[in-house]
C-alpha cells in the first residue's frame, strides 16, 4: 500500500509493484477517474505500462445526509427520470425531504455519506495488443470490453442538454476526456487542435445546416490560440453571442481578463464535468 503518490519516485515504485504482480492500492489527486490516466503520465507512466498495470479507479464525493426529522413525499415524473439508471426490486414512489430541528441546527441535515464512481478493466483487458488498444479506449472514456465506467450519475432524457459543440484541444488526451463529457450530456462534439480547425468545423457545420450551441476551447494551442480564434470569431455578427467557454491550466489574471473581454466563460485545468456542466447550463439556457 501507498499512501500517496505524488510525484515521480512513488510513481515508478507503484507501477514497478503492480508489474511484478503485487496488488498495490493507492491515492492520486485527480478531479475524477478519467483525469486519474493523465494525471500517471504527467508523473512519468508510460502507456504500455498504464495499460498493463492498473486495473481500475474509484473516485469519492461526500454528499450530505439529511436528518433524521427528514420527510417522506411522493417522487414527480421529472425526479423519477434521475433514477432510471438505478436497478431496484421495488418501484420507486416516494423520495425525503429535508426539513429541520434543533438535532440538526434547522438545516435539515446531519453529517455526510460517500457516493463513488467505479472504473474498472475488465478480463478481456488482458488481451490488449502491446498495451495500447485499452488505453485508448480508456482514453476515450467508452463503455467497452477493455474499460467499463460507471459515472456518479446519469441524467434523464428531459434533463439532458442536446445540440453540437466544438471542443478545440491541442492535447488529445485532454481533449477526449473533455469530449467524453460533454457527450454524458447529450452533445454531439465536434473535435479539433487549433483554431483554424474550428473555422473549419464552423464552415462545415454552416454548410451542413448544422446549429453549433457553444464552443469549448483551449487557450494556448499552436497555429491559431483560443482568444485569437474567438476575437476573430467574434467579428462576425452570427457569433456575437455564441457562447464560448475556455479551459487552461493558467491561473494568471490576464487570461482571466482575456475571456471576460471576448464574453466567454472561464474553466481551469484539469477540467472537472460537474463546472463544465454549470457554465454550460448558464451559458445555454
Amino acid at each position: 500500500m501507498i499512501g500517496e503518490i505524488r510525484d515521480s519516485v512513488s510513481m515508478q515504485l507503484a507501477l514497478d509493484a503492480a508489474l511484478s504482480g503485487q496488488l498495490v492500492l493507492t491515492t492520486i489527486h485527480a478531479g475524477n477517474t478519467f483525469e486519474v490516466i493523465p494525471r500517471i503520465k504527467e508523473l512519468g507512466g508510460s502507456t504500455s505500462h498504464i495499460a498493463s498495470s492498473l486495473i481500475g479507479v474509484v473516485a469519492q464525493r461526500l454528499v450530505r445526509r439529511l436528518c433524521s426529522c427528514k420527510e417522506s413525499r411522493a417522487i414527480q415524473s421529472w425526479e423519477l427520470n434521475l433514477f432510471k439508471a438505478i436497478e431496484s426490486p421495488e418501484p420507486l414512489t416516494h423520495i425525503m425531504d429535508a426539513v429541520g430541528c434543533t438535532k440538526c441546527n434547522y438545516t435539515g441535515f446531519s453529517g455526510q455519506i460517500p457516493v463513488f464512481e467505479f472504473w474498472e478493466k475488465t478480463i478481456d483487458g488482458l488481451r490488449l495488443k502491446n498495451g495500447r488498444a485499452g488505453f485508448d479506449n480508456c482514453q476515450r472514456g467508452e463503455r467497452s470490453s477493455v474499460w467499463y465506467h460507471r459515472p456518479y450519475g446519469i441524467l434523464g432524457k428531459e434533463h439532458a442538454m442536446a445540440g453540437t459543440i466544438i471542443l478545440l484541444e491541442d492535447a488529445e488526451i485532454n481533449r477526449k476526456i473533455v469530449s467524453k463529457f460533454l457527450q454524458n450530456l447529450g452533445f454531439q462534439v465536434l473535435e479539433g487542435a487549433n483554431g483554424e480547425d474550428g473555422f473549419e468545423l464552423l464552415e462545415q457545420c454552416e454548410a451542413d445546416g448544422i446549429q453549433v450551441v457553444a464552443i469549448v476551447s483551449d487557450m494556448l494551442m499552436p497555429l491559431v490560440d483560443g482568444p485569437t480564434f474567438v476575437r476573430d470569431l467574434r467579428e462576425n455578427v452570427k457569433y456575437e453571442s455564441l457562447p464560448i467557454i475556455f479551459m487552461t491550466t493558467a491561473t494568471d489574471k490576464s487570461f482571466l481578463l482575456q475571456a471576460k473581454n471576448l464574453k466567454a466563460g472561464y474553466i481551469l485545468k484539469p477540467v472537472d464535468g460537474s463546472q463544465l456542466e454549470t457554465q454550460l447550463r448558464a451559458l445555454t439556457k
